[in-house]
């Protein structure tokens, strides 16, 4: 007997048919219109449409705006300008349920920079007679806040070396520090080092959660937040040839710690 095939008959057309619309409905995908543009859209209950600006604003499903890069700016200054009604919505969700994700390189004088001044743009050609760095333009939206932010900290060897966790709301910052190594450390300086970091970025955030005004970080103050980071520099952990600017440094010293 040669082998069987699975043929679908008109008798079997039936419940294969309604086990496809089965698999549709279970699906995350929120049926009717999926463009906020649609005037259809707002036919759509507010969970659908919530569904629909998460998929087209983080399509990986992580709730996360890459801020700095600009990489998610794009997509949402659209959004933002399909309607005043899309405009609200997308604000609010952004703001209750997204994170805000962050790069900044730090500097020799242990200052913090974005993304977009310490790694000008590769396609960009310099100019020879020109000693300025290429930085990316873009138009950050004046109103638009998040209440969560996951900061980056790399070096110029592209490593990074520092992560926090910031909840504007809970006024906390939680760090991590890739690589290292606190095993070789004893107690006492592992909770000196952490410490240190936590205050940095603590003490910068207060700066803005502390004005009776504060309603959420307005991510149109990324760099400010940034220069307000006063970077600890607890012995034996930054290298001063991994930092951004050293070439052009004259301020080491031997006595320096690192």
């Amino acid at each position: 007997m040669g082998p069987q095939r699975n043929i679908l008959t008109t008798e079997d057309a039936p419940s294969k048919t309604q086990d496809m619309d089965t698999k549709k409905q279970d699906s995350t995908v929120p049926s009717g219109p999926i463009d906020p543009a649609d005037p259809a859209f707002f036919s759509l209950a507010i969970e659908e449409r919530n569904k629909i600006y998460h998929q087209l604003l983080d399509p990986e499903g992580k709730k996360t705006l890459v801020i700095e890069p600009p990489n998610s700016l794009s997509t949402i200054n659209k959004l933002l300008g399909v309607s005043p009604e899309v405009r609200a919505e997308v604000s609010t969700l952004i703001a209750s349920e997204t994170q805000a994700l962050v790069q900044a390189g730090l500097y020799y004088n242990l200052k913090l920079e974005p993304h977009t001044i310490a790694i000008p743009s590769k396609f960009k050609k310099k100019s020879k007679k020109s000693k300025k760095k290429n930085t990316t333009t873009v138009n950050v939206p004046d109103d638009l806040k998040v209440w969560k932010m996951k900061i980056l900290v790399f070096t110029a060897e592209l490593s990074i070396r520092v992560m926090v966790q910031m909840d504007f709301k809970e006024k906390s910052a939680v760090v991590d520090l890739p690589g290292f190594p606190a095993t070789m450390f004893s107690l006492k300086y592992c909770d000196y080092v952490f410490g240190g970091f936590e205050d940095a970025f603590t003490n910068a955030m207060k700066t803005f959660t502390d004005k009776d005004s504060f309603d959420g970080f307005l991510i149109k103050d990324v760099t400010e937040l940034l220069h307000k980071v006063e970077m600890p520099c607890p012995k034996h952990f930054w290298d001063g040839d991994e930092l951004f600017g050293v070439e052009y440094s004259d301020e080491w010293d031997e006595d320096d710690e690192w």
